[in-house]
């Protein structure tokens, strides 16, 4: 230059700045920023920064927003959120409060009532348009589920559905012919399953045959269900046989749960002769049972007219066995649970029939009166339970050659005996 630069600015630059850089600065202004900001933000930043960066933030920011990031955050962000409200967010989210736990729930909730699945199975024999079926709730006297009748002969048909387990039902199947759906026209039989465990099942009846399982809990005696829900996890396998003599038609059996009065097997009468005959059923917990068996001509089953006999199994094991009878014979195995004592609420029952009765009682479906005429006489395994007489007389070594004056009174015989009491 011809002369010393200025050290202030001139207020007209000089002519058109050069396009490199010269030793000594020209007189336009610099390309480091002013001490005070021009109007306008810069379109690219400046290769030198003014001043080395603040590592707080300032009061007040500046006036514009730089265009890079500042290489190090202004402070670390809080790990917990500050009592009042900071300057600037933080670059964490606060954390809310906890919620307050309370102990117990302010109102009790209400649970629905436990379901359990109930499933029936049908196998049809050669005239399926005969059978028919009810599942009903015993507790409000709804019918839950029904079949029948059919099309399919020799056919399995299964039926299911999800009902309240602390309750007690009745299933009970029809033939409208009466001659059942085993074994002479086929080999039909029932199955009722509660929660996968056999309840009840059968195929030899002749005009309809009936079963009850559960129990209407009243709420005192739901402290129980734990206890109740153990014992009826134990299944056992009750197996009925009976070998028919000459007269097949005079032999009829019931197999009764002394805990609850409900008849959960039953046979004949039969129309082979000299043949085995066999049921079974799985039941669900330990419980007091009493096999009868009768013959309506009084000879019983063995040894005049054949060879006939019956045989009880449990889980395998032989409970009970006989063959020389007259009228009827009876034997009890197994013991009612606690629980199941607890539970039964039921009204004592009528005193039991002697003989079969040809129509059905007056209160039919009130649990005191049977809802069809009964084919064979009521068995007198009640009277066990409830037996507050005197003791009997002292037992005969001899065959007596007429029943005792007290008859059903428990001291004495209704028929001759046979052999020595």
């Amino acid at each position: 230059p011809s002369e010393a630069p200025t050290l202030t600015h001139s207020n007209t630059p000089s002519e058109a700045p050069t396009l490199t850089h010269s030793n000594v600065p020209s007189k336009v202004p610099t390309l480091t920023p002013t001490e005070v900001p021009s109007e306008a933000p810069t379109l690219s930043p400046t290769e030198v920064p003014s001043e080395t960066p603040t590592l707080t933030p300032t009061e007040i920011p500046s006036k514009a927003p730089t265009l890079t990031p500042t290489e190090a955050p202004s402070e670390p962000p809080t790990l917990a959120p500050t009592a009042l409200p900071s300057k600037f967010p933080t670059i964490a989210p606060t954390a809310s409060p906890a919620p307050t736990l309370s102990l117990a729930p302010s109102t009790p909730p209400t649970s629905p009532a436990p379901l359990c699945n109930i499933e029936i199975d049908i196998v049809t024999d050669k005239y399926p348009e005969e059978t028919t079926w009810l599942l009903v709730n015993k507790c409000n006297g709804v019918v839950v589920l029904s079949g029948g009748p059919y099309i399919s002969r020799n056919t399995l048909h299964a039926d299911s559905i999800l009902a309240p387990c602390g309750a007690e039902y009745t299933f009970m199947i029809n033939d409208s012919y009466g001659d059942g759906i085993c074994c002479s026209n086929g080999s039909g039989s029932y199955e009722v399953k509660k929660s996968g465990f056999a309840v009840l099942s059968g195929k030899q009846f002749v005009l309809s045959d009936e079963g009850s399982f559960g129990s209407c809990s009243p709420t005192h005696t739901q402290a129980l269900s734990e206890d109740i829900s153990y014992t009826s996890a134990i299944s056992y396998d009750i197996e009925v046989n009976i070998l028919t003599d000459e007269y097949p038609e005079e032999v009829t059996w019931t197999l009764v749960n002394d805990c609850n009065g409900s008849t959960i097997l039953s046979g004949g009468s039969y129309k082979s002769s000299d043949t085995l005959h066999t049921q079974s059923i799985s039941t669900a917990g330990e419980a007091k049972y009493t096999f009868a068996i009768y013959d309506s001509f009084g000879d019983g089953i063995c040894c005049k007219y054949g060879q006939g006999s019956y045989e009880v199994k449990k889980n395998g094991s032989v409970v009970l066995y006989g063959n020389q009878f007259s009228l009827s014979e009876e034997g009890t195995f197994g013991s009612c649970t606690h629980t199941q004592n607890l539970l039964d609420t039921s009204a004592p029952v009528s005193p039991i029939s002697m003989f079969p009765t040809s129509e059905p009682s007056l209160h039919v479906g009130n649990n005191d009166g049977t809802s069809i005429p009964t084919v064979s006489p009521t068995p007198a395994h009640t009277q066990n339970l409830h037996d507050t007489s005197a003791p009997v007389s002292p037992i005969s070594m001899f065959p007596t050659s007429e029943p005792s004056l007290h008859v059903g009174n428990n001291d004495g015989t209704s028929i001759p005996t046979v052999s020595p009491t």
